[in-house]
């Protein structure tokens, strides 16, 4: 159950129609997805105001609409808030959720494995306790406002995922939400086109930890050099990772069918986990969200088993498969961190005698360090053993085809070169902007219908 009290959650209200106190379902930011019993929360936008499509977002059950365009809130009948800014009105009702709230709050930042890492705490958890976390990828101000405003009014837990593309935004959304607990999942080149440097990069993720509220900090080994005593002032610090200096260490991993058997060693004891999927970077993710559930008391049982029912978001890694492909989807995001370690992972899989194909695009937010960081990725991409990698995009020009690697300015000169391959096993993988869950569709798409394993 949710409940919002009007008078109390804005700080910007102006008038209002409709019960003081409801109870609803979700807020909903896009009227196409309002469900009955939602608070649509109609925004103006640059070039489309979203107030004008209240009528649509009350038959598909809105509850209430927020306003803040005075014309539309004075032409809907009732159940219906006025506001001077919704941008603003978001923010106050989420800060009212907040406060209200009894619920612990462990907050994600790092360059990848934001999301992932956030899932995987949410199942375990939810096995055990009454859980919440913020929904998909809403890691920026507007989106976790929303998914503050959707905490449950009783929760043990919620899970929240914060990401940054300039200075100061990382520790500016860890005020406004208070973590108890806080996760930097691993430092890498993301965004270093805003940040001129990976170091200044670390500085803004570890910034999560520079509010009095957070007791705890989960790290990687690999980010140990980034941290200060300022930043671990009346803080507990946990490290993960493979070394022997590490406060949860990975002991052994085990390659199984479809996935790994791994053991981890924390406070003198030792547990063996399964996660079902080729990538073997997870484990960091998931070794991460384990000693955070074995510190909170979670049983050990739990744990294992949504580790092992875990799947990724959809674009984050979801395995495809069909009579002639296989095609892991991961379109999502990219850096050359995340690029190498997918790769790596493709390279060691097993694809029942199917060629492998690594369909890779641009990286975004990289400016002025393109060549520098595409020539590291082609340099080790010559050396996987059993990948042929396919470059996409209009950087990739100048580039020559050798070894194992081709170079594709565009889809359309892509398609006509994957139209001749009659199977094979593809990893899909380049930065959201340039759309390459369109290649994802044509890969699917081919062969006639798709099964997710």
């Amino acid at each position: 159950m949710k409940t919002l009290n009007i008078k109390e959650a804005f700080n910007n209200l102006l008038d209002f129609i409709a019960p003081s106190v409801v109870e609803y379902n979700n807020v909903v930011l896009n009227s196409k997805d309002v469900s009955k019993g939602d608070i649509f929360l109609a925004m103006k936008g640059e070039n489309v105001d979203g107030n004008s499509f209240y009528k649509e977002a009350y038959e598909r059950g809105a509850l209430i609409t927020i306003f803040d365009n005075p014309y539309f809130y004075n032409k809907a009948s009732i159940n219906k808030i006025l506001v001077e800014n919704s941008f603003d009105a978001i923010k106050s009702f989420g800060k009212w959720k907040l406060q209200k709230s009894l619920a612990k709050r462990v907050v994600i930042t790092g360059s990848v494995g934001k999301t992932t890492t956030k899932k995987m705490l949410y199942e375990i958890f939810t096995k055990q306790y009454q859980s919440s976390m913020s929904y998909k990828n809403y890691n920026n101000e507007l989106g976790i406002a929303i998914s503050c405003a959707n905490i449950p009014d009783e929760v043990d837990y919620v899970f929240f995922e914060i990401g940054t593309n300039s200075k100061g935004e990382i520790k500016k959304y860890s005020e406004y939400l208070k973590p108890e607990v806080a996760v930097v999942t691993k430092i890498a080149t993301s965004h270093i086109g805003r940040f001129g440097s990976v170091e200044e990069i670390a500085k803004e993720k570890f910034s999560i930890a520079e509010v009095d509220s957070v007791k705890e900090l989960w790290i990687n080994e690999e980010d140990f050099r980034f941290i200060n005593d300022e930043i671990l002032k009346d803080k507990k610090l946990f490290i993960v990772g493979y070394g022997d200096d590490a406060d949860l260490k990975i002991d052994f991993v085990r390659d199984i069918e479809k996935g790994y058997e791994f053991c981890i060693k924390f406070n003198n004891k030792s547990y063996v986990f399964k996660i079902n999927h080729i990538f073997k970077h997870f484990i960091l993710n998931a070794s991460i969200a384990i000693g955070i559930a074995l510190n909170e008391g979670v049983e050990y049982e739990f744990i294992y088993e949504a580790l092992q029912e875990f799947q990724p978001e959809e674009k984050r890694g979801l395995i495809y498969q069909n009579d002639k492909n296989i095609v892991i989807d991961d379109t999502y995001n990219a850096s050359y961190d995340s690029i190498t370690a997918a790769l790596e992972s493709l390279d060691k899989l097993e694809c029942s005698g199917k060629k492998k194909f690594a369909i890779i695009g641009e990286i975004a937010e990289i400016e002025g360090f393109e060549d520098e960081i595409y020539s590291k990725l082609i340099t080790f991409s010559k050396t996987l053993k059993d990948v042929n990698v396919l470059f996409c995009g209009d950087y990739f020009e100048k580039y020559q085809d050798e070894k194992n690697i081709r170079f594709f300015k565009n889809k359309q000169k892509l398609y006509k070169f994957l139209e001749q391959l009659n199977s094979g096993c593809f990893l899909v993988k380049a930065s959201r902007s340039k759309k390459f869950e369109e290649i994802v569709d044509y890969l699917t798409n081919k062969s006639r219908g798709k099964n997710v394993i």
